[in-house]
């Protein structure tokens, strides 16, 4: 066979597993379905540890009908799994999509908790928002953005891979750690005159620093990115 008809088989089957791959696409997202899958929490969930795989999770107060704890499944081939272990008063939620092709599987958690729920959380892909608790919380994100919404914790630790991070912060935290790889960070504090032991650098972006740096005080603020802007205030 001549070069020339080998690079025109080649191409040809290059051509076929794009358009296999576009069709597969298509076919996905056209005949996708959803699932809405609750898991039972105890009255008194003392902690909360999530596990997910790509999707959203948001973290807000329980309502009057108590803690929950809702999942969204979304998929267009292998339904994700989705399981859950009650340890006493502790939780732990994890989920998983085994296949999954051009982003048609997924897993969104809407959680519901009592104040003072310490929550941890790590995802691979999607948003965490959490808004209006008081737990110490503790988040590591491969791809997604991580908002805080108006809520008080102890102690926060954000790891991020790739996406934004934001933070308000209604009372003075006594540790804040933030470590993102690529993205910008934003941190609000109280203006209540609280002192911090402060570490902020970015290795390529512009940093926006209003609080003094306090060496011996005992609340402390760590906020690091290699790419992004950093902005930690008081507001």
């Amino acid at each position: 066979m001549s070069d020339h008809r080998v690079l025109k088989s080649l191409g040809v089957a290059v051509a076929c597993l794009a358009v296999g791959g576009s069709a597969m696409s298509v076919a996905g997202y056209t005949h996708s379905r959803t699932d809405t899958h609750t898991v039972n929490l105890p009255t008194g969930v003392s902690a909360l540890d999530v596990t997910a795989g790509p999707g959203d999770v948001r973290v807000r107060p329980e309502a009057a009908a108590g803690p929950s704890a809702v999942a969204r499944l979304r998929w267009a081939f292998i339904k994700p799994t989705v399981g859950s272990t009650v340890d006493g008063e502790r939780v732990s939620l994890v989920d998983e999509c085994s296949f999954s092709l051009f982003g048609d599987c997924s897993t969104s958690w809407d959680l519901a908790l009592p104040q003072g729920t310490p929550v941890r959380v790590r995802t691979t892909s999607g948003d965490i928002s959490v808004d209006g608790l008081d737990g110490d919380l503790e988040v590591d994100t491969t791809s997604g953005d991580v908002i805080g919404g108006v809520f008080s914790a102890k102690r926060v630790t954000v790891t991020a891979t790739s996406g934004d991070v934001d933070l308000r912060l209604s009372t003075a935290p006594e540790s804040v750690v933030v470590t993102s790889t690529s993205g910008s960070i934003r941190l609000v504090l109280p203006n209540d005159g609280t002192a911090y032991a402060v570490q902020v650098s970015t290795a390529a972006g512009d940093v926006t620093n209003e609080l003094v740096n306090a060496p011996g005080a005992t609340h402390r603020i760590v906020v690091e990115t290699t790419s992004g802007d950093i902005e930690v205030v008081r507001g």
